[in-house]
């Protein structure tokens, strides 16, 4: 937990998706448990995800960041040989909730956590099938988005 944490549950998102999202006000939100601490996730339904930056900081601040990380999910998309999470709106600083935040497509599977890996019984045949094939292009992004920051 962080000193300048914000509040969020699924009441509030229930409510934040019912002002800013009526298409997808009936739709059940279940909250992600995960080990992250930068953002909370909720389910919207099957195929979405909510998610809310959970430090405190100035909105506009976070809406540069939300465009940069935006841009860079979009990016990987291009290349990425295996399905990435698409952004399909974006929710705007409310009484309800001071910071931009996100719905985006849901990618059925498993949480991952670092204690997870170890008992995938995915990911070794990822490594061997997928990786030759993912790694290239992910570094071709790295190196464009090194080139780009270099050029300004």
């Amino acid at each position: 937990m962080h000193h300048d944490q914000l509040h969020i549950n699924e009441e509030l998102t229930r409510q934040l998706i019912a002002e800013q999202f009526s298409q997808w006000q009936a739709k059940p939100i279940t909250h992600v448990v995960t080990d992250g601490t930068e953002n909370a996730i909720f389910r919207i339904g099957d195929g979405l995800a909510a998610r809310f930056p959970l430090r405190a900081m100035d909105p506009i601040v976070a809406m540069e960041q939300q465009a940069q990380e935006h841009a860079a999910m979009r990016n990987l998309a291009s290349y990425s040989p295996v399905p990435t999470p698409e952004i399909v709106g974006i929710g705007y600083p409310s009484a309800g909730f001071p910071l931009p935040w996100s719905v985006q497509t849901w990618i059925p599977g498993t949480v991952t956590t670092p204690s997870g890996l170890m008992d995938s019984v995915v990911l070794p045949r990822i490594s061997h099938t997928s990786l030759p094939h993912f790694a290239p292009p992910i570094l071709r992004v790295a190196t464009s988005r090194a080139r780009a920051a270099v050029a300004t």
